[in-house]
């Protein structure tokens, strides 16, 4: 889909190809649940997922965008187009975009609707309340866990995953509370971090969650840093980065 790549760094043309009927068209092919697999089929579904979360995305690194002025404006176009995905049912059927692919033989290919669903929840939530207490209402970060991080797609998928519950929780005190009740500090410090063999980037991908979950928020923070001490002791070395100072 040609907006998809012009849609991630360039400013008018997130303006420019958000209008309701190109968003609803978008999320209509995105939201289709019954079409036959094929080749054709399934690159309108991922490449429409991919310029919807293009639209959100915030390319604040790149080289073009440098002034604090444009930093603001692109700020203030991704949230509009956030929350105007969302009031047309974009994240309707959250749930259903982060389920792999079925009977499929390529790993990679089984995992793809996860890499481009979480890349695309991950962009309509950032440093937005309404969207990630709504997210956090469906329990996503709960999927993220159970449903992904649990079975093993993957170092490229758990990044996203634990990306994910990082901008859900990203200076949201009631989204921050919604992941300490459903237990996600213990699945992160517990389970994945207890690995021997971990990949660094998942790793960070756990520091950066964490820290979101008690960011801007010193309880929540010296919770989690009292959970290592009493009960992970092992997680500490690997979260120094982001919890030196505790």
């Amino acid at each position: 889909m040609a907006i998809t790549q012009s849609v991630m760094i360039d400013i008018k043309s997130k303006e420019t190809f958000s209008t309701d009927e190109i968003l609803s068209l978008l999320i209509n092919n995105v939201n289709k649940s019954e079409f036959k697999q094929d080749r054709h089929e399934m690159e309108i579904k991922y490449n429409s997922a991919l310029a919807l979360s293009g639209l959100c995305f915030r390319p604040i690194g790149y080289k073009k965008i440098v002034t604090y002025d444009e930093k603001l404006q692109i700020a203030k176009i991704t949230h509009k187009n956030q929350l105007r995905i969302f009031k047309l049912g974009g994240l309707s059927k959250a749930d259903k975009l982060l389920e792999p692919m079925k009977d499929v033989e390529s790993a990679s290919f089984r995992v793809l609707p996860l890499r481009i669903g979480l890349r695309l929840l991950i962009d309509v939530c950032n440093q937005n309340r309404d969207i990630q207490t709504y997210l956090m209402s469906k329990m996503m970060d709960c999927i993220c866990c159970n449903n992904i991080l649990a079975k093993n797609y993957g170092t490229d998928v758990d990044v996203l995953a634990l990306e994910l519950i990082a901008a859900l929780c990203a200076k949201n005190p009631d989204a921050q509370k919604l992941a300490v009740q459903h237990n996600v500090n213990h699945f992160i410090l517990g389970t994945i971090l207890k690995k021997s063999n971990i990949d660094k980037r998942v790793m960070l991908a756990c520091g950066r969650a964490l820290f979101c979950m008690g960011e801007n928020n010193d309880a929540h923070k010296a919770a989690i840093v009292k959970l290592m001490r009493e009960n992970y002791l092992h997680a500490l070395p690997k979260l120094k980065t982001f919890f030196a100072r505790r």
